[in-house]
């Protein structure tokens, strides 16, 4: 066994870790997520308040709800069943699920003015690092001393 391989595998573990825990909290501090069961004719409302913001809201089985965003919202799409604006400053989000049977939704908001990017970047990177530090532990683990000649 090689200690200085292992220490230093130990020690890139750790900072994986630190580095993907921290970014997930992060990112999980900065989004908000809301789900449920609409029964027909239901509407949903969620507030939001943050600065800037992307707001996604999914249903499932797949169909295209009725969704309005009150506050300033700069622009809106709906992409295969999936809505998607981008807003800014506080507002609310209603769905109604204006069909005859219930309908799984979900709608999730992430604060744009938020690192969130740099956030999920730091989270893979950590899980990049883990593996690396996980490799060189065990080379370290693996490997004889050398031994020295007299």
């Amino acid at each position: 066994m090689r200690r200085n391989l292992v220490l230093a595998g130990l020690i890139l573990l750790l900072v994986a870790v630190v580095m993907y825990f921290g970014s997930t909290v992060g990112i999980t501090l900065n989004t908000l997520r809301v789900s449920g069961t609409l029964q027909p004719g239901e509407i949903a409302e969620q507030s939001f308040s943050y600065k800037e913001e992307v707001i996604t809201v999914t249903a499932s089985p797949p169909i295209p709800l009725n969704v309005e965003i009150q506050g300033n919202v700069i622009t809106e799409s709906v992409f295969n069943n999936l809505f998607v604006a981008i807003s800014s400053g506080p507002g609310t989000v209603l769905v109604n699920n204006n069909y005859t049977t219930p309908v799984k939704v979900q709608i999730v908001v992430v604060n744009l003015a938020s690192p969130v990017a740099l956030l999920g970047i730091l989270s893979l990177l950590g899980l990049v690092i883990g593996v690396v530090g996980g490799v060189i532990l065990v080379v370290g683990v693996v490997r004889k001393e050398k031994r020295e000649e007299p």
